[in-house]
């Protein structure tokens, strides 16, 4: 009895061992993965995130009648693998080491980032950004003289139906009258 007091005793002045959490705020560990955030000024819209994504927490909405792209995150799927974060080009996606994200309504779950689409010169929206667009053509400055790059420009913002559409009239005009035809059977 007198060794059992003794213990509960010696127990009382030692320093604690838990966290006070939640009253006190607790450290995360270095590689934490967190909640994920995306940075609009340095995201380009072009979804790698969004196929890398196991659980489906993002997806990339066209809607060509607007000619907006949104790419949304829904936190309550996301599992925090960190698949986003590896994915993205630009890294414009990232893990912070905030954790507490408990909410009452499903709406403050959700995080949308809004991009417009690129405008082909025939006039309809293409499946691309005008940042994709930009950084394309960025490289291409890059890569080659500036005069050749500009006078890709049409070809880089042309989607893919009218870049098909313009090759094959290159191919016919570039065969002779009678093979033209031929080649269109």
């Amino acid at each position: 009895m007198i060794a059992m007091s003794l213990r509960v005793l010696v127990q009382g002045f030692r320093p604690r061992v838990t966290v006070r959490y939640p009253l006190e705020p607790h450290p995360t560990p270095p590689d934490f993965r967190g909640k994920v955030e995306i940075d609009p000024s340095a995201c380009m819209g072009c979804g790698a995130c969004v196929a890398a994504c196991p659980p489906n927490a993002l997806e990339m909405i066209d809607d060509l009648d607007s000619g907006v792209r949104v790419i949304r995150l829904f936190y309550g799927r996301c599992i925090f693998c960190g698949r986003c974060e590896e994915a993205c080009p630009r890294f414009a996606v990232e893990q912070s080491s905030e954790f507490e994200l408990a909410t009452r309504s499903r709406e403050r779950l959700v995080m949308e980032v809004v991009h417009r689409l690129a405008q082909c010169p025939r006039g309809h929206y293409a499946p691309f950004t005008e940042r994709q667009v930009r950084e394309a053509l960025e490289i291409l400055r890059l890569a080659m003289n500036s005069e050749l790059a500009e006078s890709l420009r049409d070809t880089v913002r042309t989607c893919i139906d009218h870049r098909r559409e313009e090759v094959v009239e290159r191919v016919v005009r570039a065969l002779k009258p009678g093979e033209a035809r031929e080649a269109l059977r």
